[in-house]
């Protein structure tokens, strides 16, 4: 039987990899909770203004090979953040098996981000199709 992607990312979400909300990061952020906010967006999705403050960016097809220059300790808290929080639960259960014990995943991804930044009551604009 062929699975599609969201088949998989629902199977390691039904694993146990652990979603945290916008405001459940904006939380730990605010406590200064020791944490690192990895990017796993590519650089293209990284234009002017779509930078994520603090984080370490390193591309998700690249986070394996790198992600021991970025982190010490594999108990460290990750958050890891995508464009939609998919490519996120991949890379965190990735990770866990490599040993890094507290990845988690930005639900929503840096769209959510973007979302919960727009005052209240404003309207998403449509994407630009190319």
């Amino acid at each position: 039987m062929v699975k599609s992607f969201a088949d998989l990312v629902n199977e390691v979400r039904a694993g146990g990899v652990e979603e945290l909300t916008v405001k459940q990061l904006a939380a730990l952020r605010k406590a200064g909770a020791p944490m690192v906010l990895l990017d796993i967006r590519e650089p293209h999705e990284q234009v002017k203004g779509a930078k994520i403050k603090g984080a370490v960016c390193i591309p998700r097809g690249l986070l394996e090979m790198n992600i021991d220059r970025h982190i010490r300790h594999p108990n460290e808290l990750l958050i890891l953040v995508c464009s939609d929080g998919m490519r996120s639960i991949m890379a965190a259960e990735s990770l866990k098996r490599m040993g890094f014990t507290n990845a988690k995943v930005l639900a929503g991804g840096f769209r959510a981000l973007q979302a919960a930044a727009k005052p209240s009551g404003a309207e998403a604009q449509p994407r630009a199709r190319r």
